[in-house]
């Protein structure tokens, strides 16, 4: 413990004295290209990794100090915080008063969390089975996933039942936590589907994700793929209503009610007024995050602005993450590849990894420069 302090105390100083000039050499390089690229690897350590930031541009990373790995939150002000989180674990999710929503292993086994920085550390627990698994958190401080229930498919008794839920958590230490299953949706005679998950929650409590559904054929039960669904005040109901039950799942949801929904390998803009359904030019889509700007970003590596917009092309723009930032002539030299993105807020900055050329992993954050166009 007292190692980890020493760092913490050489890497405050790291930072007034080294942060300054990082800003100015990467802004110089990456002028015209549409964004900037950040280093917040500033703490001289040998491995950083960002997870997730929020509006505030507070972002969650790791460091590994002479491979002892520390998890901080980094502010826009330069500062940064040290946070008790277990070293296996996997933040996916930062809210706006700094609450953040996870992963880690225990026995070998998923488990959930939720982290605050007045009650701590804290276990979502499970429905009943061995493993949880947490997708997303949002500025109430309600988390969702999906959870083994401890019981066996009717279909399948191979196969272990998962359950979507939404965790609360509790005011105060005292208090009880509480983690409810969403249950699936409800088919021929009232069979529930074995599988449902939840992907993403808007401030308002509307969670989309998936679910089978069972169905009679000649006598015999047949489960679905799964569908895309929503749940409002915790009651489920189908995105989309498709002949043979195609293959659907709700990726995500902003706080104006707007989905993003695949089906059939295609990615489609449902807008909450009009229910409309808009097709986006990307196929093979299995992650989205979908802010209420419209900016969005998808299998961690392409950048869209819908503008909420479909009917001008002027008003929408996307990039391939990767090839928008020329890396290997930057004008020193430093970055290598960007190995991965991980998180987009509303102001469309977009934290994640780069590669340096001398093979160090950094976390950095990509700031838009003025309107992409």
């Amino acid at each position: 413990m007292k190692k980890s302090f020493f760092y913490l105390a050489m890497a405050i100083i790291t930072l007034s004295v080294c942060f300054s000039g990082s800003l100015i050499a990467e802004e110089h390089y990456q002028k015209d290209i549409g964004f900037d690229v950040f280093d917040l690897d500033t703490l001289a350590s040998d491995e950083s990794i960002t997870y997730c930031l929020n509006d505030d541009g507070l972002v969650v990373c790791s460091y590994k100090v002479l491979g002892e790995k520390m998890f901080f939150l980094w502010s826009k002000e330069q500062s940064i915080t040290l946070i008790d989180l277990p070293t296996n674990a996997m933040p996916n999710k930062i809210n706006k008063v700094g609450q953040i929503a996870g992963n880690y292993i225990v026995a070998g086994n998923s488990r959930g969390f939720l982290w605050d920085s007045c009650i701590g550390f804290v276990d979502i627990g499970t429905l009943g089975g061995a493993n949880t698994w947490v997708t997303d958190l949002n500025n109430l401080g309600q988390v969702i996933g999906h959870s083994e229930t401890g019981n066996i498919s009717q279909l399948d008794n191979k196969v272990k039942e998962k359950h979507a839920f939404v965790f609360h958590q509790a005011l105060n230490k005292e208090s009880v936590n509480m983690i409810k299953d969403l249950g699936s949706l409800s088919g021929d005679l009232g069979f529930m589907g074995d599988e449902s998950i939840a992907i993403s929650i808007n401030d308002y409590g509307e969670i989309v994700g998936a679910s089978n559904v069972v169905w009679f054929n000649n006598g015999k039960r047949i489960k679905s793929p799964l569908q895309g669904v929503i749940w409002k005040n915790e009651n489920i109901e189908c995105l989309l209503v498709l002949p043979n039950f195609e293959k659907t799942i709700g990726l995500a949801i902003d706080n104006l009610g707007n989905v993003l929904v695949t089906k059939n390998d295609s990615l489609f803009f449902l807008e909450a007024d009009n229910h409309q359904e808009n097709k986006l030019p990307f196929g093979n889509v299995y992650k989205a995050r979908l802010t209420d700007s419209g900016k969005i970003l998808l299998n961690n590596a392409t950048y869209y602005d819908s503008k909420h917009n479909f009917n001008s092309k002027q008003n929408r723009y996307s990039v391939t993450l990767g090839d928008v930032l020329d890396l290997t002539n930057n004008f020193y030299g430093f970055w290598n590849d960007i190995s991965s993105f991980t998180d987009i807020n509303s102001k469309g900055e977009i934290s994640g990894t780069a590669v340096t050329k001398f093979g160090d992993r950094h976390s950095i954050i990509m700031k838009p420069r003025g309107k992409l166009n």
